[in-house]
């Protein structure tokens, strides 16, 4: 599980080249699968993705590489591009020396992995998860049946039934990282957790050795910081233009020296449309203050729903525009020149944020409850002035 640092192997005169723990050995047993091909996928050494493949020979097969730390890998069978059949595919940590795979029955259910430290701790979490999801079955259950008939009622339910629930699997992550906050399992799930508090993703990342830190949890978790740096509080306003719902052009500059409230949404969010009314008394109540909202919908694929939605809701008093998703050339992730939603480091609805005439950000709130109470009071400390 060591992640080999060159500079100290410099200093005593051993070359990289020479180490011996950035090799990996796969060795697996499954029945059932004779002559299927398999496919590795992870990332290497140079954190790029890396599809290998193996055909089963007997029950047996084989894989082996190059990773330099513990890595999320998945193993998947042939048939999963064509039907994703249940039990085609596993998912499991990868690190240098050898581990065995096992598994049975023509399927990749429950495969148990051997050799892997960062598999055998990850196991042990997966396993709490496995007890409160047996606690809650019945809920879960319950709400799968409701959203079968009615999709939007079950979003609903999902709202305030399932937050104990989800409250439980939070417990369960943080007790995680607070026994292993120096696992590579640690920084595998923060860096792939959005909901994380920004304070406590500074706190986990101050505990990591440097082997983690310099490595790729750790610089996605490090870029991750930087972006959270972004759209928050006592930040100048990024600049956009646009078109906005009624066909006119709409620049954030032409609302200086207006209070400004940027209100992220979707014709899809429960608690958005839910919050609306709200809103809607908010803005009626400054309006003759110069309180301005643009509310910036996630909605480019979906611009019937969007325009339904901003009529329904009776919110068409103010100016809307859509994020302007668009794929950068890249492909991997939205376009900064054209998404409102990455300027701002949108990443879940409702977000509302609040800039001051001079242009800067005074406020930042992420969903409904306490921060809609956070921005009324706001709202009425700058008004009163």
């Amino acid at each position: 599980m060591k992640y080999l640092i060159c500079l100290l192997l410099s200093a005593i005169a051993i070359p990289c080249a020479a180490q011996q723990n950035d090799s990996f050995t796969l060795n697996g047993v499954v029945s059932g699968l004779s002559g299927k091909k398999l496919y590795l996928v992870y990332g290497n050494m140079k954190g790029e993705g890396v599809t290998d493949s193996a055909i089963v020979s007997g029950d047996s097969f084989h894989f082996s590489g190059k990773i330099n730390e513990p890595t999320f890998a998945f193993l998947i069978t042939e048939d999963v591009a064509k039907r994703r059949p249940e039990g085609s595919s596993t998912s499991f940590f990868l690190e240098p020396g050898v581990m065995e795979l096992s598994a049975s029955n023509g399927t990749l259910v429950n495969a148990r992995i051997k050799g892997s430290v960062a598999q055998a701790e990850f196991d042990g979490l997966l396993e709490q998860y496995d007890r409160i999801d047996n606690r809650w079955k019945g809920v879960l259950d319950s709400l799968n049946n409701i959203s079968k008939t009615d999709r939007d009622e079950a979003d609903r339910l999902r709202e305030w039934v399932l937050q104990p629930y989800n409250d439980e699997y939070a417990a369960a992550k943080n007790g995680f990282f607070h026994d292993k906050p120096e696992s590579f399992v640690t920084a595998h799930l923060v860096a792939n957790s959005q909901d994380i508090p920004t304070d406590t993703i500074k706190k986990i990342y101050a505990g990591f050795p440097e082997n983690i830190k310099n490595g790729k949890y750790g610089k996605s978790i490090s870029s991750e910081l930087e972006k959270r740096m972004i759209g928050i509080p006592g930040t100048t306003a990024a600049a956009f233009s646009s078109t906005d719902i009624k066909g006119k052009k709409l620049s954030l500059a032409d609302y200086k020296g207006k209070y400004v409230l940027l209100d992220f949404w979707a014709s899809w969010c429960v608690p958005c449309r839910k919050g609306n009314p709200h809103l809607l008394a908010q803005y009626n109540k400054y309006k003759k203050n110069g309180f301005e909202i643009i509310g910036i919908s996630d909605d480019d694929s979906k611009q019937d729903a969007w325009r339904a939605a901003v009529e329904k809701d009776g919110i068409g008093v103010w100016k809307h525009v859509l994020r302007g998703f668009s794929m950068s050339q890249t492909e991997v992730s939205p376009d900064m020149n054209t998404d409102i939603t990455v300027r701002y480091n949108v990443r879940s609805y409702p977000t509302k944020i609040l800039i001051d005439p001079s242009g800067k950000i005074i406020g930042r709130y992420v969903g409904s409850g306490e921060d809609e109470k956070e921005l009324d009071l706001m709202l009425a400390k700058v008004f009163a002035k």
